[in-house]
């Protein structure tokens, strides 16, 4: 027709173009997935909550003054990844513990109700605020009476309990990781000659917000480098979880 332009195209450009097409949309359907499995768990993580067990007064109460006071109150490990951490506790009949990590207590106090009265939950925090704002709910708790709080950093406390392992000091039952990301690969090491055969170690953040998936900053290398290690381990065997941000539940064969 005058006044008009055609394009032929042959069947090989034809296929080459539906190919790319269909390669494009599984891509984009593929991004919106990840997108939708990162920002749905607020509806999602409201229902898991809701049909869990509750979290008692004082667990609350820490929560809410957390949240008001402090700026960083979204390291908070969350009444999920809580109710998780007691129930190992108790499903491993735990009776040493360590924490890596106490920020305000709240996932110190999960634990430790599931120890029995001769247990000890021993947990280190750098920050002194933090450690002070801990040890008043500490205080506060039936079970205060077995939990040691020191405030040092994570490695130093390591490095100190791995020199003297062969002294009267039992061996930890459960180790809960939740420190610095950056050191997750090292404190990984470290924990395991301080942990009983059968013992678990519990790392939180072990999705950082997602960021595994292409980890550019050092906290997601870390995170991804960890994760990447535990499961080539012949030493353990583990189950990673997206609870929350993520957790890695490691048990030592």
């Amino acid at each position: 027709m005058a006044g008009s332009a055609y394009i032929n195209y042959n069947s090989k450009d034809l296929l080459i173009a539906a190919s790319d097409y269909a390669s494009n949309r599984l891509m984009l359907e593929s991004q919106q997935k990840d997108i939708m499995i990162f920002n749905i768990n607020s509806e999602i993580e409201e229902y898991c909550k809701n049909h869990s067990e509750q979290e008692e007064e004082l667990l609350k109460n820490l929560s809410l003054e957390t949240t008001a006071n402090l700026p960083e109150y979204r390291m908070l490990c969350g009444s999920l990844v809580g109710n998780a951490l007691r129930m190992l506790a108790s499903i491993s009949q735990a009776k040493n513990i360590l924490e890596l990590g106490t920020y305000t207590g709240y996932s110190a106090l999960h634990m430790v109700s599931a120890i029995p009265p001769e247990g000890q939950l021993i947990t280190c925090e750098i920050n002194k605020d933090s450690a002070n704002f801990a040890e008043k709910y500490f205080n506060k708790s039936s079970h205060g009476h077995k939990i040691k709080l020191i405030n040092d950093y994570a490695n130093n406390l390591l490095d100190e309990y791995i020199s003297n392992k062969n002294t009267s000091r039992p061996m930890f039952d459960m180790i809960f990781v939740d420190a610095d990301k950056t050191n997750y690969p090292v404190y990984y090491e470290k924990s395991l000659q301080l942990l009983h055969s059968g013992g678990l170690i519990v790392f939180d953040n072990a999705l950082w917000g997602g960021e595994v998936l292409e980890p550019l900053n050092p906290e997601a290398q870390a995170i991804d480098r960890l994760n990447s290690t535990i499961i080539n381990d012949n030493r353990v065997t583990n189950v990673l979880l997206y609870i929350r941000d993520g957790i890695n539940i490691v048990r030592k064969i």
